[in-house]
C-alpha cells in the first residue's frame, strides 16, 4: 500500500508509532507517497531518525511515478479518520495505520496445501511477481487455513467484527470454490459466504468454477493420462465434455445429477459414461508433480485468465 503523512499526525504523534509505519516501507511492504521528506513539517521527525532521511527521498520520488497507480492508500492523520471499505484512499491515526500495516494480507483458502499450492501455480501464469511476494522470508502476503464454508463464515464474521471494534478492517481476502453444480446455480452456504462478506467490508471471491480441480489443464490432463494409462479413459470423457459441462462436473466423484437444470446440463450424455466417470486423484498429482507448470495459454484454454488476473488485482489492491 502507498502511505502518505497529513502534517498534523507528524507534529502531534508519537515518533514511536510514526518509526513503525516507516519501519515498514523499509522492510519494503508499503511504499512512501508523502510529503516531500524536504517539507519543513517533516524534519523534526527526520531528526530524531537521521536514517530514514535517504530512504524517504528515494520513495518519494518513486512515488511521483506511482501517483495514479492502483492500490489502496493509507493517509495517517491525527485529526480525521475514514476507512470505508470500498474507498481507494483510507484516513487513519498514527497509532492504527502503524497496526494496520504491521499485519501481513491473509488470503484465506479452504484447504492451505492443496489450495495454496494450486492458487501460486495458476497465479504466477498471469502475475509471477506477486507469487514471489508470498515467498519471501518475511511475506507481506500469505496463504492461510480457513477450512470449509462454515468455518470461512465463521472466520469473516469474527473479522468483520474485530474490524468494527478497533475502527479499522483486519487485512484478510477470503477465496473459495463456487461448489456451483450447473451455471446460475446459487449455492446455499456460498450465498450466505458473500453475504457475511459483504456485510463486514471483507473481499470474498468465489471462483467460477465448481471448485479448483475443475481448472486442471488439458496439457495437464494429457500427461496425467500417459502417465496412468488406467485413468486415460475418464481423462478423455472429460475432456469431450462441452465447456459448461466440464466446468461444473463433479471431479472426484463424478456424476450424480439432481433432476432439473443439472441434469439437464448432462442430458447429451451416455449413462453408462456418467456412472463410470471419477478422477479423484487428478488434483493430487498436478499437486505433487513439481514439474507441472501453469502457462497463460492454459488459462486461456480453459477461459480462466481474466479471473485469475482479477484475483491477483484483488489482491494487489490490498497489499
Amino acid at each position: 500500500m502507498r502511505v502518505a503523512f497529513e502534517s498534523d499526525s507528524i507534529h502531534h504523534a508519537n515518533f514511536d508509532d510514526i518509526a513503525r509505519i516507516i519501519g515498514t516501507v523499509v522492510d519494503g511492504w508499503h511504499s512512501y507517497d508523502g510529503p516531500d521528506p524536504r517539507d519543513r513539517e517533516m524534519e523534526p521527525y527526520l531528526n530524531a531518525h537521521a536514517a530514514h532521511r535517504e530512504l524517504l527521498y528515494k520513495e518519494f520520488a518513486h512515488s511521483i511515478a506511482w501517483s495514479t497507480a492502483g492500490g489502496r492508500r493509507i493517509k495517517v492523520s491525527a485529526s480525521r479518520h475514514r476507512s470505508a471499505p470500498d474507498s481507494k484512499e483510507w484516513i487513519l491515526s498514527p497509532r492504527d495505520a502503524a497496526t494496520f500495516l504491521a499485519e501481513a494480507l491473509e488470503v484465506a483458502v479452504e484447504n492451505i496445501h492443496n489450495d495454496g499450492k494450486f492458487f501460486s501455480r495458476y497465479l504466477s501464469a498471469v502475475d509471477p511477481d506477486l507469487v514471489s511476494e508470498f515467498e519471501r522470508d518475511r511475506p507481506k502476503v500469505r496463504f492461510t487455513q480457513g477450512g470449509g464454508k462454515a468455518e470461512l463464515l465463521k472466520l469473516v464474521e469474527a473479522a468483520g467484527a474485530k474490524g468494527a471494534s478497533r475502527g479499522f478492517p483486519v487485512r484478510v481476502i477470503v477465496v473459495a470454490d463456487s461448489d456451483r453444480r450447473f451455471p446460475m446455480h446459487k449455492e446455499a452456504e456460498t450465498e450466505r459466504l458473500l453475504a457475511a462478506g459483504t456485510a463486514s467490508g471483507l473481499a470474498v471471491v468465489i471462483l467460477d468454477k465448481r471448485s479448483i480441480e475443475n481448472y486442471l489443464s488439458d496439457r495437464f490432463l494429457a500427461t496425467y493420462a500417459t502417465r496412468y494409462p488406467d485413468v486415460a479413459p475418464m481423462v478423455a470423457f472429460l475432456l469431450a465434455l462441452s465447456p459448461e459441462q466440464r466446468d461444473h462436473i463433479h471431479m472426484k466423484t463424478g456424476l450424480r445429477p439432481s433432476p432439473g437444470p443439472e441434469a439437464d446440463l448432462y442430458a447429451d450424455l451416455e449413462v453408462s459414461e456418467v456412472d463410470a466417470f471419477q478422477l479423484p486423484r487428478a488434483l493430487e498429482a498436478f499437486l505433487m508433480d513439481h514439474e507441472a507448470t501453469v502457462t497463460r495459454a492454459d488459462l486461456i484454454g480453459r477461459a480462466c485468465d481474466t479471473e485469475f488476473e482479477s484475483i491477483a488485482a484483488k489482491i494487489r489492491t490490498e497489499l
